[in-house]
């Protein structure tokens, strides 16, 4: 149905008074969006996930997306320039896929390795994620797209996210975890935040006034609207009163009857409901000012240029981490045959898992494919072993899937079928293989994958009531021999081939890790003797399960079906290590993807996964020059770094990843990225090693003890060191900083410095550099750290060119807060080192200032 829109120069303020309270009510719970209100031409805005894509409303079998680097990917360039590219890149997706508002940035601090939603953080430095996000909000709002950023505030981690009581000091929770949101604020005004599902100090952050009304509206003079996120909403009176404007994704908290109800016994008053409201209303007139259809059906931008961008993001999001031998890059005069080993080569690892993550992409690209292609350009074999399996969860049986009568899985690769009522007594009988039934199905679709968790796709009375579903495939195995098969879903579930029994998933059930937890377990079983090329019909029989107690909602349709071949882990390294040995250069790919690193749950173990460290010692030990390429959103332990000459941290840099790292590799990107989080040897070495998530000491809290010395500085002044360091990453050329001078322009009473210096390519090649800028306060009343980033930048340079950097620092470089006598800023008089680097334990010019006041102030 066509919504009627309101004009996009409504006033506001007018609307609002010609609205009864009750009416006000409806826009404070939405409907997956905004509440539509036909009468007042109200429609509903659509919400999309971010940041690396604009992922549409279509959650399951929706048009393809190309999704950007992540945001730890993206904050490795250190590139403000490359952000804004992809800021503009991801307005225009949006408007394909008609969506006005885009969850994200995200701007929580990685405080830990394991964090599950890391690599969808920024970093664990709050000056970088901050600009970076700032950056990011401006480029798509200027697009006409609304930025929510996320979660406000402490959402570090996924383990009892929901009900986890973070407890932080007040100068930690300024100073490192709202000090993001401060600086997006007040540089770019996103038009509006999203609270976090746990608790700060005893208070849920949707029901927290401190954070949503002094900080926000006070402090910072915020006026935008606040999102909450997916049943993050625990109340009704406490989350108004705490000014949550919207509960998310539907009313269960603030549904009409309830409201009603509040107000008519005065919890809530008409004049809170109009307050929120009003905020509702301004974020509904900037959807509509944005051309944005409200009907459209969404689609894709995916042309030559797209991919062009894709690609080039893509490598200027891989850090070179040891080059000791200079193998790289790869040459041809030296070079005529390499070696690719893992598994992860030949996977799509372009992601985390969860909400960041898109669920159909544009086209693979998977290492293996990216090293093929350049190689073949430069006449290099290339063979490849697989070495190893690192996989969690069995890996997606898509690719091998087609439609019966299909050669490809273009188009689809699967019939699903929908029943509101069983459609044969049979259904649930484990020894009845295919069935036929009379009823003809209420819904019937083709799925693009074998991954449905189908919260959308067929009419939503069947997907979360009573339902029964079939999925029939031909499944095409890619080589001979024994394979696994998997079967994970929130629904009961048999799954056949050829109409024989392979898993039931009926009975025996244990609670899961996939769908955001809200699942069973994955079942798995070997299927003997399979031939390649073979077609077998692939058939699971589902029911609904029940509504699971996690949620107030009861679950759709959900089930993910994995195959994968079956390897003998001794015989795998042997081949992968006689492989290597045979050819001039081998590359081992290891990677973690979204089995490990995912919303839901986060990693117990900073190790690789499996054998992956017996598979690249193995190498190593006969390829001491072997380059070792780790696919991560996070820190991993790298035991074995000592022993190689060449590592790459590759990250997750989207849909065009392959031809990224392989660009790197050849030589025809030069690797500018640097770590944006320090990585440690192992985790006790990390300062949030034993406070958090399942490590943590208690169940129901967990307790920020490491304070202000996140990351880097921690480690800049502990006595165990970081195996790489927070701005670590090497280059092919190098470069040479002189000439630092810093100039006062502010007044003695408010710090204001332009700080200027020069770099120089003194290799033999092109190469850009990002250069970082640290700030040490001498001396101060309370503890500060031995350094913080407060500014940098990033110049490109031809062989022999000089480039002259400029960078600011204002007032809040050089500020730390002062948690006595109620709290405030403060910057005290005396001496400053400014140091700038390469890396924050590579600093190669230092000049010394004095400021001659203090200074306090509260607010931006």
């Amino acid at each position: 149905m066509t919504q009627t829109v309101i004009d996009a120069d409504f006033d506001v303020e007018d609307l609002l008074e010609s609205m009864t309270t009750y009416e006000r009510s409806l826009l404070l719970a939405g409907q997956l969006g905004t509440t539509p209100i036909p009468s007042k031409k109200l429609p509903n805005v659509r919400f999309s996930d971010g940041p690396s894509a604009a992922n549409g409303n279509a959650y399951f079998n929706g048009p393809p997306t190309n999704l950007f680097p992540c945001s730890m990917a993206m904050a490795a360039s250190f590139d403000r320039e490359l952000i804004a590219e992809i800021g503009d890149a991801i307005a225009v997706q949006a408007h394909a896929k008609q969506i006005h508002c885009l969850y994200g940035p995200t701007v929580n601090i990685a405080r830990s390795p394991l964090s599950g939603r890391g690599y969808e953080f920024s970093g664990e430095d709050p000056h970088l994620s901050g600009e970076l996000a700032a950056v990011w909000i401006e480029h798509v709002q200027a697009g006409g797209v609304i930025a929510c950023i996320k979660h406000f505030v402490g959402n570090e981690q996924e383990y009892r996210k929901h009900t986890t009581d973070v407890i932080v000091s007040d100068r930690a929770l300024r100073e490192i975890y709202l000090e993001p949101f401060r600086i997006a604020v007040e540089k770019a005004n996103p038009l509006a935040i999203m609270p976090s599902y746990n608790m700060l100090n005893g208070t849920h952050a949707c029901e927290n006034r401190f954070l949503l009304t002094d900080v926000l509206r006070k402090e910072w003079g915020w006026e935008g609207c606040t999102l909450g996120d997916y049943y993050g909403t625990h109340s009704c009176m406490k989350s108004i009163r705490a000014g949550l404007d919207v509960e998310l994704p539907e009313p269960c908290f603030r549904g009409p009857a309830q409201m009603i109800n509040m107000l008519e016994c005065g919890k809530v008053k008409p004049t809170e409901v109009k307050t929120l409201a009003r905020r509702v209303l301004n974020l509904i007139k900037a959807a509509v000012k944005s051309g944005i259809s409200f009907d459209g059906i969404e689609g894709n931008v995916d042309t030559p240029e797209t991919r062009d961008f894709l690609r080039r993001s893509a490598g200027d999001a891989v850090v070179l981490l040891k080059n000791d031998n200079g193998v790289l890059p790869l040459k041809a005069e030296k070079v005529k045959t390499v070696a690719v080993i893992g598994a992860a080569a030949a996977l799509h690892h372009t992601s985390g898992g969860g909400a960041a993550s898109v669920h159909v992409e544009a086209f693979v690209d998977t290492p293996l494919e990216g090293i093929q292609d350049l190689a073949k350009e430069h006449g290099i074999e290339v063979h490849y072993a697989i070495g190893n399996q690192t996989h969690l969860f069995t890996p997606l049986i898509t690719p091998f899937l087609r439609m019966p009568g299909s050669t490809s899985g273009e188009g689809g690769v699967a019939l699903i079928e929908f029943w509101r009522t069983q459609p044969t007594k049979d259904w649930r009988d484990p020894s009845v293989g295919e069935i036929k039934s009379d009823v003809s199905p209420d819904h019937i679709l083709i799925s693009k994958t074998a991954k449905c968790l189908m919260m959308d796709g067929a009419p939503r009375d069947i997907i979360t009531g009573a339902h029964f579903v079939k999925f029939t495939s031909v499944f095409m195995p890619s080589s001979s021999g024994d394979w696994l098969i998997g079967l994970t879903g929130i629904d009961h579930a048999l799954l056949f081939l050829d109409g024989e029994l392979i898993i039931d998933y009926s009975k025996d059930l244990q609670p899961g890790k996939l769908f955001f937890e809200f699942c069973q377990a994955e079942k798995t079983a070997i299927v003997k003797g399979m031939t390649r090329g073979q077609s077998y019909t692939i058939e699971v029989r589902c029911w609904n399960s029940g509504k699971l107690d996690a949620l107030p909602v009861r679950l759709p349709a959900g089930f993910q079906i994995g195959a994968v071949p079956v390897l003998d882990p001794d015989q795998g390294i042997a081949e992968a290590v006689e492989l290597s040995a045979s050819c001039d250069a081998t590359v081992v790919v290891i990677g973690l993807g979204k089995d490990y690193e995912t919303e839901g749950s986060d990693r117990s173990t900073m190790d690789l996964p499996g054998n992956s460290d017996k598979l690249i010692r193995a190498v190593l030990a006969k390829t001491p020059d072997a380059i070792i390429v780790i696919q991560s959103g996070t820190p991993t332990t790298m035991d074995w770094a000592d022993e190689a000459s060449t590592v790459v941290q590759a990250f997750y840099s989207g849909t065009a990843v392959g031809h990224g790292i392989a660009d790197v590799l050849f030589g025809k990107v030069n690797p500018s990225a640097k770590l944006p989080m320090s990585f440690p040897k192992k985790l006790v070495d990390h300062p949030s090693g034993r406070n958090f998530g399942e490590q943590s000491p208690l169940t129901d809290k967990v307790v920020y003890a490491e304070d202000i010395y996140v990351g880097y500085r921690h480690f800049d002044t502990a006595s165990c060191k970081p195996r790489f360091p927070f701005g670590h990453g090497l280059s092919y050329t190098s470069f040479e900083y002189s000439n630092l001078k810093v100039i006062a322009n502010g007044s003695a009473e408010v710090p204001d410095f332009a700080v200027t210096l020069d770099v120089k390519n003194i290799g033999e090649v092109f190469g850009k550099e990002s250069v970082q800028l640290y700030v040490r306060d001498l001396e101060s009343r309370l503890p500060r750290p031995f350094q913080e980033l407060k500014a940098f930048d990033k110049v490109s340079l031809e062989s022999g060119y000089v480039g002259s950097i400029e960078m600011r620092l204002d007032k809040h470089a050089f500020k730390y807060w002062d948690d006595r006598e109620g709290g405030s800023w403060v910057i005290e008089a005396g001496d400053f080192d400014i140091a700038v680097g390469a890396s924050s334990t590579d600093i190669r010019l230092v000049h010394r200032i004095r400021i001659e006041k203090d200074l306090q102030w509260t607010g931006l």
